[in-house]
């Protein structure tokens, strides 16, 4: 008896079993995430600068708020309202470290101390 052969053929899947068709989804999912990482790095950088542009614009605000009214505070040596301006300052998010600079020296006596 001879050999029986199935004239029946499996279904392929977008032919996966052919070699040209892998290297082209190969090339396609290269080329696809190669331009994701591009694009999420690119949106990261532009999110990150409009977080800085933010951040850089609030602090100039309260500067321009804030200063006129403790530079007053400060002639007036006005220390219980200095230290609520400086607490208000504080507060903020954006704010680390408040440093009040003498362009004088103070003698002891007029030496203001915060706690």
């Amino acid at each position: 008896m001879g050999s029986f052969r199935s004239t029946s053929r499996k279904p392929r899947l977008f032919g996966l079993q052919s070699r040209v068709t892998r290297q082209i989804f190969q090339r396609v999912a290269l080329v696809g995430g190669l331009i994701a990482v591009v694009l999420a790095a690119g949106e990261a950088f532009l999110a990150y600068e409009r977080s800085h542009d933010a951040t850089q614009s609030h602090i100039e605000t309260l500067g321009r708020l804030i200063i006129p009214s403790l530079t007053k505070n400060t002639w007036e040596l006005n220390t219980a309202e200095m230290a609520t301006q400086v607490d208000g300052l504080m507060n903020s998010s954006e704010v680390a470290a408040v440093r009040l600079a003498a362009c004088r020296t103070f003698s002891s006596r007029e030496r203001m101390t915060y706690a």
